[in-house]
């Protein structure tokens, strides 16, 4: 995800015109031999956002997250959803619920029992919301994490300070900002957004257009917190942001460190204070080391579990030409399963796929697949295959 998609979200299932031709060196290549002429008919295969610094993410396998979601019927929660993102609105719907708010009653290592705690009485703030969250859907093989999301305001102004969750939605192909503690998130053109988006609308157009969804049926209200800045929209909260590095939440770490501070021309003339008014300061991290600061969006918002199709050149055996499958980062990765011509998913282990070409409609769509059953978005080749009969085959001697 570049700039551009950070504060202008788009629909993510655009391909290419017909017309094109993305693998112009292969098609050229396969036409000559066997006298064919290849039209594109539909190309869904992006490069994946990398990330250069470094994330920890649970593994799905873990006996403590198994014991978690067993514990609280998670399978059942979301057992019906129609697709991913159905699925953690209902997990999201499921922390707000069982997280009772305000002052946090006592310390807490180990952040998987804050539910079990509140459902004995104790109370919590915002981030324990956030990391309950972070649980459930890390218990059900999504990738998950926490933010702490604040305004700009001078040293002399209140922090808005606020802990949200943020979780990688393969069905849309980009993170969204959870705000468990009020059971929210917010959309843009109905397109769901990640903090980097509302912050930076908030920054382009002071929020116009953001508009914030309470509860698993997307209901619409005015805003979801009510403790940004008086008199400004509630993207206002959202000019600062960090993510956590380490979100290996059933190893028992709270407050992880370091964190990933992304940063734009805005934010770099700009200094996050926190506190009250009356002991505003410069953010702890700034002094601790613990901001990893970085201006590529890709380090704060990397591709989860999606696959580049890289056709390679056609080998000496007719009609074959191999596939090189790119994953990006792929937490719990188990396999990739491939759909040809619409059909079955085939299960695949390997890393470059010959695939059979021939004259008629042809397709190939690849999707990754995480330990817990998950699909990624898939990469997709379609292509209309003629023979051309008023020239000869130059097959390879």
């Amino acid at each position: 995800m570049d700039a551009a998609t950070a504060s202008s979200p788009t629909k993510r299932n655009s391909v290419p015109p017909a017309t094109s031709r993305v693998f112009e060196p292969v098609w050229a290549e396969l036409e000559r031999r066997h006298a064919w002429r290849i039209l594109e008919d539909g190309v869904d295969n992006r490069k994946a956002a990398v990330a250069k610094l470094p994330y920890a993410w649970q593994d799905f396998d873990n006996r403590r997250a198994a014991a978690f979601r067993e514990r609280h019927h998670l399978d059942a929660l979301v057992a019906g959803a129609a697709d991913d993102w159905e699925a953690l609105q209902r997990l999201r719907n499921w922390a707000f619920t069982n997280i009772r708010n305000g002052s946090p009653s006592f310390d807490i290592a180990d952040l998987s029992l804050t539910v079990d705690a509140s459902q004995a009485g104790a109370t919590w703030w915002c981030t324990f919301f956030a990391y309950a969250f972070v649980a459930a859907a890390t218990a059900m093989g999504y990738t998950a994490r926490h933010l702490g999301v604040d305004s700009d305001h001078a040293i002399d102004e209140p922090s808005t300070h606020h802990g949200v969750a943020d979780v990688w939605v393969g069905s849309l192909r980009k993170w969204v900002m959870m705000d468990v503690n009020y059971d929210a998130h917010h959309e843009l053109d109905g397109i769901p957004l990640s903090a980097e988006e509302i912050g930076k609308r908030w920054q382009s157009h002071r929020g116009a257009g953001v508009r914030a969804f309470i509860g698993p049926k997307r209901r619409e209200v005015p805003r979801a917190n009510g403790e940004t800045k008086a008199g400004e929209p509630e993207a206002c909260g959202f000019f600062w942001h960090y993510i956590d590095c380490d979100n290996d939440i059933f190893h028992a770490r709270f407050h992880t460190n370091p964190v990933i501070f992304p940063v734009d021309e805005a934010r770099r003339a700009a200094v996050w204070y926190q506190g009250p008014a009356s002991s505003g300061k410069r953010h702890n991290r700034y002094a601790d080391g613990t901001f990893l600061t970085t201006e590529r969006i890709a380090d704060a918002y990397p591709d989860i579990d999606c696959v580049e199709l890289e056709l390679q050149k056609p080998g000496k055996m007719p009609y074959y030409t191999p596939i090189r499958l790119w994953t990006s980062a792929a937490p719990n990765f188990s396999h990739h399963v491939i759909r040809l011509d619409g059909g079955a998913p085939m299960r695949f282990d390997g890393i470059e796929y010959p695939w059979r070409l021939e004259p008629g409609r042809r397709s190939i769509e690849v999707r990754v697949v995480n330990k817990a059953g998950h699909e990624g978005y898939a990469a997709r080749i379609a292509v209309r295959i003629e023979e051309d009969l008023a020239r000869p085959a130059q097959w390879p001697g």
